[in-house]
């Protein structure tokens, strides 16, 4: 900043040293309250990419961690802070999914042929379903982790445009932008 302000920018103006303090320390502030508006969404896609709900969590630490490191770097006139946090969080959920083994091509296929085979579960998950009042939250977070599984079968690059599209309301411009993808290649994702 001296050489913007070079007559004030020095060590022992402590009025001007005070006054940036709390510039940067209400971006910081203001940063932190709108990533906390975005945390359950982000949460909650990366938890989708990701089918472990720890992992999600630490990776939505890893990407706070990251933007803020990143906060002097984010133009405002480019993407919105949401799509910028994303495309933070995607990369690093991208990151993590490549060093591990992405789901076979038949589990999708062993899943329903245990449940389906099993009447003793089925009978299990009804009695559940009509005998506790929290019930249809539980049955709900299923069929959300069943959705999760689905998604698996997809590969990467459609499953997140999906996700960002249909589940998150994401534009397709805004998609483009968080992926990195041509505007041919999301528009495939999210055929």
């Amino acid at each position: 900043l001296g050489f913007l302000f070079p007559e004030t920018f020095n060590c022992t103006n402590t009025i001007f040293r005070q006054e940036l303090l709390k510039i940067l320390q209400m971006n910081d502030q203001y940063f932190q309250s709108e990533f906390i508006k975005l945390q359950d969404g982000l949460t909650s896609f990366l938890y989708r990419l990701m089918a472990n709900k720890q992992d999600a969590e630490d990776l939505v630490q890893d990407t706070y961690i990251k933007a803020v490191s990143n906060l002097p770097s984010y133009q405002e006139e480019k993407a919105s802070l949401k799509t910028w946090v994303f495309t933070i969080a995607l990369n690093n959920a991208k990151n993590q999914l490549s060093k591990m083994k992405r789901w076979g091509e038949n589990d999708l296929t062993i899943c329903e042929n245990y449940h389906s085979s099993s009447p003793e579960l089925m009978q299990e998950i009804g009695q559940v379903f009509n005998s506790r009042p929290d019930a249809r939250f539980e049955m709900k977070e299923h069929l959300d982790y069943c959705f999760t599984c689905i998604t698996k079968t997809l590969e990467l690059t459609q499953q997140i445009c999906l996700l960002l599209k249909d589940v998150y309301g994401f534009k397709q411009e805004e998609i483009i932008k968080i992926t990195n993808l041509s505007e041919g290649k999301v528009k495939h994702g999210i055929a």
